[in-house]
């Protein structure tokens, strides 16, 4: 006659060792009552533990003080959160023993942590919530699958237990990012806890399967910890993408700063809330140069497809926001000398291109005289190849401030006044 859970393969008894409830002699067979009111281990169901044919005896908790439990459980959570994060035994041969009394309060308490920090600040908390724990629980599912369907020597809620262990890292990195805005650190910080989660998770789902099957074991685990990361870091990641971007464009910059504001939720979506460039001294591969720029443009969209299939980058909406540009003489040349600006100069005045001088410009300061401060250029009308001077004045509401009160869009729309200008000498 075999007793309940005799029998069962020496690794599945293994896993299951450790403190574990035990079944009241009251509860058991008739005439299968243990020594000191309680049954062996090995007669308890599966899944609460048994030490097989170790004959081990465990004492009664059923009527315990709740009090006791949670300590119990308190004291279940902090060991096993040590032997996923903090491996002495570098071999792991001792790796599936070490989580044999497996729970899964901490994995909640983890899961948990981690959404409501990364949802903490957000426009929608509630969306980001909800995308952040659906995608650690739905993936500790799939990832557990997974290295079963493989042949992975483990229980279910063992690697549930696992995966959920090894979110304590994240949530490290997490905290980190939502109270630090220096982005260096921030990024440091999370590469440390990736790294991290990765080397507590590894060993253990790699001791479980062949061999030859460990890649496809383990590869999945890390892409899931390095998702989860990049959600607490996706900010910090397009800024620091966007500037790598900008520098590798302009042929000059002496700084180049970009601020996204955005969430995971609204990234996935391929929303982006708003988007500052700043930068100063910059020449672009055109020539086209600035002291001083700062641009922001609101809520935009990107078309995902666009961008994977055709290599573009192509908004499906129309972003409105605004400027601030300080030009010297030589960058306002450069200006009017840009393709597209001297093709926009083709029907400018009447319906003739008018072609600017890139040399003539010359910027009067403010002064008592002009306070408004004025602009002078040159350039030629084809039409009767006559070299006009141009005053560009300020414009408040489409009139020119100062004295151009009879002022006229003489070039791209520009208030200003026009004057003939001797040619330039030979």
């Amino acid at each position: 006659m075999a007793w309940p859970g005799q029998g069962r393969p020496e690794a599945e008894q293994r896993l299951f060792e450790g403190q574990v409830p035990s079944v009241p002699s009251s509860s058991s067979l008739p005439g299968l009552a243990a020594p000191g009111g309680a049954v062996p281990a090995a007669a308890a169901p599966l899944g609460f533990g048994g030490g097989g044919s170790t004959g081990v005896w465990v004492e009664n908790t059923l009527d315990e003080p709740v009090w006791a439990t949670l300590r119990r459980d308190v004291y279940t959570i902090g060991r096993n959160m040590r032997s996923v994060l903090i491996p002495i035994d570098w071999d792991f041969t001792n790796s599936a023993a070490a989580l044999g009394n497996w729970d899964l309060w901490g994995p909640l308490i983890f899961m948990l942590g981690l959404a409501i920090t990364l949802s903490a600040g957000e426009k929608k908390p509630s969306d980001v919530f909800a995308l952040v724990f659906t995608e650690v629980a739905l993936g500790a599912v799939v990832l557990t699958i997974n290295v079963i369907l493989l042949g992975g020597d483990i229980v279910f809620f063992q690697s549930m237990c696992l995966i959920g262990y090894c979110l304590f890292p994240i949530n490290i990195a997490a905290i980190v990012c939502l109270f630090v805005k220096i982005r260096w650190v921030r990024l440091l910080v999370l590469i440390v806890c990736l790294v991290w989660a990765s080397a507590a998770a590894v060993p253990f789902i790699s001791k479980t399967v062949v061999d030859r099957r460990r890649a496809l074991a383990v590869y999945p685990v890390l892409l899931m910890y390095t998702s989860i990361g990049w959600l607490a870091l996706t900010a910090t990641l397009l800024e620091q993408i966007t500037q790598y971007a900008l520098r590798a464009r302009l042929r000059e910059a002496r700084s180049v700063t970009a601020e996204i504001s955005c969430d995971a939720f609204s990234l996935l979506a391929g929303r982006v809330n708003s988007v500052t460039i700043k930068g100063e001294g910059w020449r672009s591969p055109l020539d086209l140069t600035a002291q001083t720029l700062e641009a922001t443009v609101g809520a935009a969209a990107l078309d995902y497809g666009q961008a994977l299939m055709r290599r573009e980058i192509v908004l499906t909406n129309v972003p409105t926001g605004t400027a601030r540009v300080v030009f010297s003489e030589a960058d306002l040349g450069n200006f009017l000398a840009h393709p597209l600006v001297a093709a926009a100069a083709q029907t400018a005045v009447q319906g003739a291109p008018f072609v600017f001088d890139r040399e003539s410009v010359r910027i009067e300061a403010p002064s008592r005289e002009r306070p408004e401060g004025v602009i002078f250029l040159s350039g030629t009308w084809r039409r009767d190849n006559v070299r006009y001077q141009v005053e560009l004045l300020p414009v408040a509401r489409g009139v020119a401030v100062g004295r151009g009160v009879h002022a006229h869009a003489i070039a791209l729309g520009i208030g200003g006044r026009s004057t003939p200008a001797p040619p330039a000498p030979a």
